[in-house]
């Protein structure tokens, strides 16, 4: 009795073992078991866990406070060429000419939000010459933009998306003014769609000189890498603050990074807002480079009488030293830096006498409607006025190509009407070489004059 009961407590038990070994299969060495997890939604201001939080690191907080703000900007251009239709042969083609083509180019680059309005900042080359601009957001919707204006001599541009129905993240705007050597930062881009591509560095130059094209600028310049795709997205602060835009404007450098400053973009936004172009301020003073000691330096010439400049005590005779807190070594530089100061804003002038270093405080003003007639003359010596329905040369001081008496007919290929058009050209090459065409005994004669 007592065998047959053992034995069936005995079967019982092994029966239980097998029906547990069937419902619970023991993990292999090595193997995780997968776990369900409830469905729960997934918040954009992601708490950190214990097991992360040491990863969450001031950039990584600085980058999710603008990543919405940053866009993807493709443009379309419409260019037209000469085609022939016989396979470049000359014979024909001088017989029944060339055919035009119409062929769309596309670029694409990177911009931030700095409006809840929908109003972009971008670079300038990025949208050049394009007949239509589209803004791709982070969450990958298309919008048409509009270019609003810009300058490309410091390689900025304002688009504003058309779209007025909905509000749009924009980046919270810092300063450029307090940045400091060695600073981290972060250059955020939208290549080619790819949201958020982030580099790091640091401030390896708060104030450089670089030549974009003909014209001189003044950036930020970082150890971050900022390639084609990104040109035009912010270099921002570890606060997440945009301090300011990234440009390509060496693409062969390498570990070199360029962005305009903020606080240069915040100078010149209201004007381009304005007036779609940056209008440039007047000085009230003249410049002429000259030699001291074995180096060049620009000398103030002349100061108007009643403008700001004579306000501050500016005179004749004065080594200009510093503009913008920018040191000067020639005119060209001085005048390229004062490019970026619309009318009514302020610089700071650093000027060096020779009982010391003096700093003033500029306020720039309209310029005058005849600016550019002004400058001919203050720079190059030269008059030119209305004769018998001729622009003529009325004075010819400042070279011996340009005689009294010759007539104007053209400046860099256009065609003169009036005064008022050969003043606005020469105010547009300012700072630039330009060609004047004059009539003079039957001939037609260029002059080139250099800034």
């Amino acid at each position: 009795m007592f065998r047959k009961l053992s034995a069936v407590i005995i079967v019982l038990i092994l029966s239980v073992s097998c029906g547990a070994a069937k419902q619970e299969k023991p993990a292999q060495s090595g193997e995780q078991q997968p776990k369900a997890e409830t469905i729960a939604p997934v918040h954009p201001e992601h708490q950190p866990d214990a097991s992360e939080s040491s990863r969450v690191t001031p950039t990584v907080l600085a980058i999710r406070k603008i990543e919405d703000s940053v866009v993807n900007i493709r443009t379309e251009k419409t260019v037209e060429t000469n085609v022939s239709p016989f396979f470049n042969d000359p014979f024909f083609d001088d017989f029944f000419g060339l055919r035009k083509r119409s062929y769309k180019t596309q670029s694409l680059g990177s911009g931030v939000m700095i409006r809840e309005d929908g109003t972009v900042v971008t670079n300038f080359h990025v949208v050049k010459d394009a007949t239509t601009i589209f803004v791709i957001t982070r969450d990958n919707a298309n919008y048409e933009a509009e270019f609003v204006g810009g300058d490309e001599s410091i390689d900025l541009a304002i688009l504003k998306i058309k779209d007025q129905t909905k509000k749009f993240p924009a980046a919270a705007l810092g300063t450029s003014s307090d940045i400091m050597l060695g600073e981290p930062i972060i250059a955020i881009g939208n290549p080619y769609g790819l949201s958020s591509s982030v580099t790091t560095g640091v401030i390896s130059a708060t104030a450089r000189m670089m030549n974009i094209g003909n014209n001189y600028s003044v950036f930020i310049q970082t150890d971050a890498l900022i390639n084609p795709g990104n040109s035009g997205g912010p270099l921002i602060n570890i606060n997440g603050e945009v301090i300011g835009i990234n440009t390509a404007i060496h693409r062969q450098a390498q570990g070199i990074g360029f962005s305009i400053p903020m606080d240069t973009i915040k100078r010149v936004l209201p004007e381009i807002m304005k007036s779609g172009k940056l209008r440039r301020g007047h000085v009230g003073f003249t410049v002429k480079d000259t030699a001291k000691g074995e180096d060049m330096m620009p000398v103030i010439e002349s100061v108007e009488k009643g403008s700001n400049a004579e306000e501050i005590g500016l005179k004749a005779g004065d080594e200009v030293v510093e503009v913008g807190g920018v040191p000067i070594n020639s005119e060209e530089v001085m005048y390229h830096i004062l490019r970026s100061y619309p009318p009514d804003s302020s610089v700071e002038i650093g000027i060096k006498r020779a009982d010391g270093t003096f700093k003033g405080r500029l306020v720039l003003t309209e310029r005058p409607s005849d600016f550019g007639l002004i400058h001919l003359d203050t720079k190059y010596g030269i008059a030119v006025s209305e004769k018998d329905g001729y622009l003529t040369v009325a004075k010819s001081e400042g070279t011996k190509y340009i005689t009294v008496g010759d007539i104007v007919v053209a400046l860099n290929g256009t065609e003169l009407d009036n005064l008022e058009q050969l003043s606005r050209l020469i105010e547009d090459n300012q700072d630039k070489p330009f060609i004047l065409t004059v009539y003079r005994d039957g001939r037609l004669l260029q002059i080139k004059l250099n800034p």
